[in-house]
């Protein structure tokens, strides 16, 4: 009894041995997706640009784990900025300059884009400005030129004199395809920011974008484009193909991989209006005529030619009479 009582036993602790023994000699695998799906989708009233290219209204984009998506927002005119949401979370306030980056992605995500039209009310968030400004191309003003804002929600022409004028922007990111005789020479990017300040100024954001501060209660600024042609033959200095947002009623996939190009080529300058040329409008009476200065002069500087002329011909006719 004794030597069964003893084998049960032993088979016991060896069986509690063999089980952590065995426990220990297991592994635990789970698979770990090496991407990720990041979907954007939004409304009417703007566009998303998606590193750099303009994204379909529903957009997928596949995402290395850990990667990040860069995503830009353009309104149309007369829109604004009402919500983002990233998955169910609200990340409005987390936008600057209508561009935010998606950071860090180990999981499927989903970002919202509502805009909104803007209405007459008092507390609308909408804010805009009128501008006007020439268009150079090296040192040359461009006539007859187009300048399609935002995807052609705006749409002017320069004048003999290179200059534009549009009636109202929105504060905020806005992109120019600058073209002339149906060839683009230029696009460019660049945000409007309604801000305390005492005068329009410029400034560059962190990713190279030039950025316009304007005075809340200014109605109007004036920004020249200057495209660069540093060599002088006719051939924009950066390839417009390179800064080419693409077309939102014909969008292409989107691959995060792809790095748009920094420079644009194109240079924003403080402009200002167009002066005048001064018009002397010819006076109705003799008295009339001496209020205006510059008439004045003009006469006193022709009645002393006259004068220095009759002197001159008298005294030589003087001196031809004494050799006489």
């Amino acid at each position: 009894m004794k030597k069964v009582i003893s084998l049960v036993i032993t088979v016991a602790i060896l069986s509690v041995m063999f089980v952590p023994s065995f426990a220990s000699s297991m592994t635990v695998s789970t698979t770990v997706p090496d991407s990720h799906i990041v979907t954007v989708t939004y409304n009417d009233g703007g566009y998303v640009l998606c590193e750099g290219k303009v994204c379909s209204r529903t957009t997928e984009i596949t995402v290395t784990r850990f990667g990040e998506v860069n995503l830009e927002l353009i309104t149309k005119n007369g829109y604004h900025i009402n919500s983002v949401l990233k998955n169910d979370e609200n990340i409005t306030n987390d936008i600057i300059n209508n561009s935010f980056s998606v950071e860090r992605i180990n999981k499927d995500i989903h970002i919202y884009v509502y805009f909104e039209k803007c209405s007459s009310v008092d507390n609308d968030d909408c804010k805009k400005v009128a501008v006007e400004g020439t268009v150079f191309f090296g040192n040359k003003q461009v006539k007859n030129a187009e300048l399609s804002f935002d995807f052609g929600s705006t749409v002017v022409n320069t004048n003999n004199s290179g200059r534009y004028a549009v009636d109202s922007l929105n504060e905020g990111l806005h992109i120019v395809t600058i073209s002339k005789n149906g060839t683009v020479l230029a696009n460019k990017k660049f945000v409007i920011v309604m801000a305390d300040v005492d005068e329009t100024m410029l400034d560059v954001t962190a990713d190279g974008k030039q950025i316009v501060y304007v005075p809340l209660n200014e109605e109007k600024i004036y920004l020249d484009f200057y495209i660069a042609d540093n060599d002088n033959d006719g051939i924009p200095d950066v390839d417009p193909d390179s800064t080419d947002p693409g077309d939102p009623d014909n969008t292409t996939p989107i691959n995060p991989d792809d790095t748009p190009n920094a420079d644009d080529g194109v240079d924003i300058e403080l402009g200002g209006p167009v002066e005048d040329v001064p018009i002397i409008i010819p006076p109705n009476t003799f008295a009339g005529l001496f209020i205006n200065f510059s008439v004045i002069f003009s006469v006193i500087g022709l009645c002393l030619f006259f004068i220095i002329l009759i002197l001159f011909k008298r005294k030589k006719k003087d001196e031809e009479e004494t050799t006489v």
